[in-house]
């Protein structure tokens, strides 16, 4: 989202209103555009997708059908649905955020697991500890928001 309102200033309300305003009390500064450039550049060099044997690593997830690299960038960072309903095989199991729990807690599916324990909203942020011999998590770690 940043390096979004950084090309259309028109949208910075949005970022605000979706923890931007975190975002740059973090940096000391009030205008997105004060961010240090050599964060700007890291954040745009970042990738939208990492895998590895067993799991798909993605922001938002994956339309059926078009799993991992078949999926285009924008899906993977925003889509909801049919992505949270659907109970397809994308070919790894998908850890994911975005859709902020209600719960507070990860939800790990058969496919999926979403790790999005809802920080923004003062909930928890929380990681997940995977290891090669399982899909899910063997561990989830947390700090309060």
């Amino acid at each position: 989202m940043l390096l979004e309102i950084l090309a259309d200033g028109a949208k910075t309300p949005w970022w605000i209103q979706n923890g931007g305003d975190a975002a740059l009390a973090s940096f000391g500064v009030a205008d997105p555009g004060l961010i240090p450039s050599e964060v700007v550049r890291w954040i745009a060099g970042l990738p939208t997708l990492f895998e590895d044997e067993r799991r798909f690593y993605v922001h938002a997830g994956f339309r059926p059908g078009a799993p991992g690299r078949a999926s285009d960038e924008h899906t993977r960072l925003w889509i909801r649905e049919p992505f949270l309903s659907a109970d397809y095989d994308f070919g790894k199991h998908v850890v994911h955020g975005h859709t902020p729990l209600q719960t507070l807690r990860p939800d790990a599916r058969r496919r999926r697991t979403n790790l999005d324990t809802a920080a923004v909203f003062g909930g928890a942020l929380t990681a997940g500890v995977f290891g090669p011999d399982r899909d899910t998590a063997l561990e989830y770690l947390q700090v309060p928001a």
